[in-house]
């Protein structure tokens, strides 16, 4: 099968701001959050087994005393519900949060992923989006307060260092990924 997926839209920097997935793809954005939620949850079942050795950080920004009673999957189809985001942003926000998570040898749990995931969907769409709103309606989304969600933004840009740059070879990584796994 060959991969014909045609951008629609490009900035200058090599950040997909639009995609249009074609029909010999069938790539929608259920296929991309199914894939993504995937992914998350084998990282935390994976990371249970470093718990003794590296327990999360309960002064950590991200993380919440509390564990969403939501599957991550639904977590993720809230966030595309509510925010209405593209194909190509829910794609930049995976890549960030998978930066945060290598950057620091970072480890996710159900206590930090959604708070993460969710901050680095905020700042994927402000970078990717002609409209975004304000970080209090995305607070809302994810149960937060609006400064704990400022400070969340502001982490995941201070541990990504400010890089939002995708390149072309990191983003079609993750759509070749989802193609194997969800078509």
């Amino acid at each position: 099968m060959s991969l014909d997926i045609s951008i629609s839209h490009c900035k200058t920097n090599d950040t997909f701001t639009n995609n249009h997935f074609n029909k010999e793809t069938n790539l929608d954005i259920n296929d991309i959050i199914s894939f993504i939620a995937s992914y998350f949850v084998d990282i935390i079942i994976e990371n249970r087994e470093f718990r003794n050795e590296r327990p999360l950080n309960k002064n950590d920004i991200f993380y919440s005393n509390k564990i969403p009673l939501i599957t991550t999957e639904e977590f993720i189809i809230r966030i595309e519900k509510y925010t209405q985001l593209e194909c190509s942003t829910l794609i930049s926000a995976f890549i960030y949060t998978k930066r945060l998570i290598e950057k620091e040898n970072y480890i996710i749990g159900l206590n930090n992923l959604y708070r993460i995931f969710l901050g680095a969907c905020i700042i994927a769409i402000k970078f990717n989006e002609d409209s975004n709103f304000k970080n209090k309606y995305y607070a809302k989304i994810g149960g937060l307060n609006l400064e704990e969600m400022n400070l969340i933004e502001y982490n995941i840009y201070y541990r990504i260092d400010f890089n939002l740059i995708i390149n072309e070879k990191e983003y079609f990584e993750v759509i070749n990924n989802v193609l194997r796994n969800h078509v």
